[in-house]
């Protein structure tokens, strides 16, 4: 099945749809709501970080599989997470950042 028809299947008859940026921190806003990746979903690991070491800024790409998630809500208000790919991600392992 092309990627088309996985959207399409996904998100029809579904409340809502959103595509959302996930950064380097595995952080993404969706509505107004701080959610985070856990580092378990490897598709969203990032390799090459920035980080300084002795106070100088390494060389960094910041890459990873995967820079998106898709997030739909449902009829019921529930709501369930995919990757690029649209393979789902299991809700234990998207969190609110600071609960």
């Amino acid at each position: 099945m092309n990627r088309e028809k996985k959207f399409d299947l996904l998100v029809t008859n579904n409340k809502a749809y959103q595509w959302c940026y996930v950064d380097t921190e595995n952080t993404f806003t969706f509505m107004n709501h701080t959610l985070q990746i856990s580092e378990d979903v490897k598709e969203y690991a990032v390799y090459n970080k920035a980080k300084y070491t002795n106070g100088a800024l390494n060389q960094y790409s910041n890459k990873a599989s995967m820079e998106k998630i898709l997030i739909v809500m449902n009829a019921n208000n529930q709501l369930n997470f995919y990757n690029e790919n649209f393979n789902p991600i299991p809700f234990e392992h998207i969190q609110v950042k600071g609960a």
